[in-house]
């Protein structure tokens, strides 16, 4: 999935919770003063424009959502589906390089769209502005930035960096009073810069209908929020008075806008019995519930994460270790152990890597969301070695630290060493068998072995067809990339290995085919591997071809080598 894309979609999921927190403790603070509210409002809006975070133990936004998981597994299940109802290829290419053409086409799509609707509606709110205060340009000034006209039948406040308030001509005497004190608490609670703002967000994800509610009870919370702070010095008369302001001036507003702010707008008859049924609430009332808006606030901006799992403050997400061009994903309880332990061994004193390959054993620890990556493995000296990739979106750098020898001493690297070893050989080829599927008409089913195989990290993005009309029954995988020459021999390797496994797994699954793109060549490398000959329908049958491959690359690892104690 694109990574634009990936990144809208994973923002307005996460701001989508963010609001379904703030309606559900919305109602729980009714008898709360409403500015409270409208501070959490800003936060969901915050939630909306901001694709970064820091990370907390507890958060209200579940982990796979802020860290796009769910988003990632959506794209690629229906990718899958989409290329798997594709007509089935005369030959291994054909559908194979049509799916690879329609895939990046889709996703440009998309984003192309989302930006259309983000450009109308910055479009139709500049235009909406620009008529308003075409109306209101020949508007008399009475005093300071008070202004009055015939062209406009609700008092409001409009502007950002100069507001002024307009009031029509012929407003009721009794009114006038009540109106100005309204438009004033918007001016000193700052909420003609709000509004526009949260407007702004809200034209980023104009295609999801619970922002757009979120946005409307924001406004209805703002308009609330100044009439407490207007009648809660007023005694019983001024108050009656207020609300018979509100029956004279409401109006049911149209499409929710960045501008005005009118006195009467946002559902008038709620505010009316509002205003009428307000009590002032106690000091304690109101000091429970700013901590609980302190906390929620708190929640809410931070994503979920595990300190432990944290070295030099970037939270990490994922660790693999890499065998032979083959990313295999270590479990959550490794990941944590092996971090525990390189960050008491911590470096500050790095040095810049020029350019950086990974090399074979080496074991990487990724961070998604920020882009920022640590690699260790041993060096030339037998040293261990750790270096940092950082990747911005834009450009890339990398350094280096060497660590002390005395690492390779330590008996948790030891206890890490037995529990990968012990994984390598028995949980990982649990983990796959887990996924087996008897059948290959199954897109998600065979995506989700590809993906524990970790081809896309392995070999590059690739797209599928299947080939399920008549036997023999296959897949056939397009690669994107091109692959440099001297790095065929190990993806060819890899892929064959993969084909070899995804054929014990699926049970009709007879061919597994590729085409793989050459770096300086127009003829792109290809290959398939069979069905083998020996039963796959047990895991006794499946392990020792599996632990013959591991114990080979094992044996190439440097970090399965450390160093023995004299």
């Amino acid at each position: 999935m694109d990574q634009i894309l990936q990144t809208l979609l994973t923002m307005t999921t996460t701001a989508s919770v963010a609001a379904l927190c703030v309606m559900g403790l919305r109602l729980l603070l009714k008898r709360a003063p409403r500015w409270i509210t409208c501070l959490l409002w800003m936060v969901v809006f915050v939630r909306m424009v901001c694709p970064v975070s820091f990370s907390l133990p507890v958060s209200l936004v579940p982990a796979p959502i802020a860290q796009g998981t769910y988003v990632q597994q959506a794209g690629q299940a229906l990718e899958a589906s989409s290329r798997a109802q594709a007509p089935a290829p005369a030959d291994t290419g054909g559908p194979a390089d049509q799916g690879a053409s329609a895939g990046p086409d889709r996703t440009d799509v998309v984003v192309g769209l989302w930006g259309a609707g983000t450009l109308g509606m910055l479009l139709w709110g500049g235009v909406s502005y620009l008529r308003l205060r075409r109306r209101t340009g020949e508007a008399i000034r009475l005093e300071g930035n008070l202004y009055e006209t015939d062209q406009i039948a609700a008092p409001f406040v409009c502007g950002v960096f100069s507001p002024k308030i307009y009031l029509p001509v012929g407003l009721d005497p009794q009114d006038r009073p009540y109106v100005l004190l309204h438009e004033q608490a918007h001016l000193r609670r700052r909420d003609h810069l709000t509004k526009p703002l949260a407007w702004l967000a809200l034209c980023l994800h104009w295609c999801n209908p619970l922002l757009w509610l979120a946005y409307r009870l924001f406004c209805r919370d703002l308009e609330t929020a100044c009439d407490q702070a207007v009648i809660r010095r007023f005694g019983a008369k001024d108050t009656a008075q207020y609300a018979a302001a509100l029956l004279h001036l409401g109006h049911s507003g149209k499409l929710p806008q960045a501008v005005p702010l009118a006195f009467g707008e946002e559902d008038p008859k709620g505010r009316i019995r509002h205003v009428l049924d307000y009590k002032r609430p106690p000091v304690w009332v109101a000091g429970i519930a700013l901590l609980v808006c302190a906390a929620t606030i708190v929640l809410i901006l931070a994503n979920p994460g595990v300190p432990e799992d944290q070295m030099e403050g970037v939270a990490i997400t994922e660790t693999y270790l890499q065998l032979r061009g083959t990313p295999v994903r270590l479990p959550e309880e490794l990941q944590t152990s092996l971090v525990s332990l390189l960050r008491d061994y911590d470096q500050e004193d790095y040095t810049p890597l020029a350019q950086f390959s990974l090399p074979n054993g080496a074991l990487l620890l990724t961070n998604a969301n920020r882009g920022t990556q640590f690699c260790l493995f041993l060096g030339e000296t037998g040293a261990p070695v750790l270096v940092r990739l950082n990747h911005d979106g834009y450009s890339a750098s990398q350094k280096k630290a060497v660590l002390p020898e005395s690492l390779l001493q330590d008996p948790r690297w030891r206890a890490f060493q037995t529990s990968l070893s012990s994984y390598l050989r028995e949980g990982w080829a649990e983990d796959l068998y887990a996924l087996k599927t008897p059948y290959l008409g199954s897109p998600s089913a065979c995506l989700a072995i590809l993906e524990e195989l970790h081809l896309s990290q392995a070999v590059g993005p690739y797209q599928i067809a299947l080939q399920t009309e008549r036997a023999p029954y296959g897949i056939t995988l397009q690669f994107q990339e091109a692959c440099p020459q001297g790095a065929l021999s190990s993806a060819t390797e890899y892929l064959r290995f993969c084909g070899t496994v995804f054929q014990a797994l699926v049970g009709n699954g007879d061919r597994f085919s590729w085409e793989l793109p050459l770096e300086g060549s127009d003829t792109p490398a290809r290959g398939t591997v069979e069905k083998t000959p020996w039963d796959t329908t047990s895991l006794t049958a499946f392990l020792p071809t599996w632990q013959q491959a591991l114990e080979a690359w094992l044996q190439e690892s440097p970090l399965s080598q450390t160093t023995q104690p004299e």
